[in-house]
């Protein structure tokens, strides 16, 4: 029959091992639940760029129909034109680069008194 001494280290060997498989198991589920909210932002952005994709379709077909230029779109009081800003962007649509401005306060420091 074993001693309480080695009943006690047993129990507490045991203890370890379970122990041990909680943060097993807990270390399984966090990587489990960071492939799901992964896959979720993925399927956000998908939706959200195909929400996009088809506004700009919808958009471009009836500026097309109505014989307006996209350039000259406007909504809400603001011009297309105006909002986009990107060089690359404003080349898909035709555009020329918008102007660099001058910063006018480097202008006054130049200026010899």
């Amino acid at each position: 029959m074993a001693t309480i001494e080695e009943r006690r280290a047993a129990a507490d060997r045991q203890i370890d091992d379970l122990k041990k498989r909680l943060d097993e198991a807990k270390a399984k589920k966090q990587k489990i639940d960071a492939g799901i909210k992964a896959r979720q932002s993925k399927k956000e952005r998908a939706a959200d760029n195909r929400r996009k994709i088809l506004l700009g379709a919808f958009v471009l077909e009836n500026l097309k129909k109505d014989g307006i230029s996209a350039v000259m779109f406007t909504y809400a009081g603001k011009r297309f034109d105006e909002w986009l800003k990107r060089p690359d962007d404003r080349a898909l649509f035709g555009m020329k680069p918008e102007p660099t401005p001058i910063d006018l306060s480097k202008l006054d420091q130049q200026r010899p008194i």
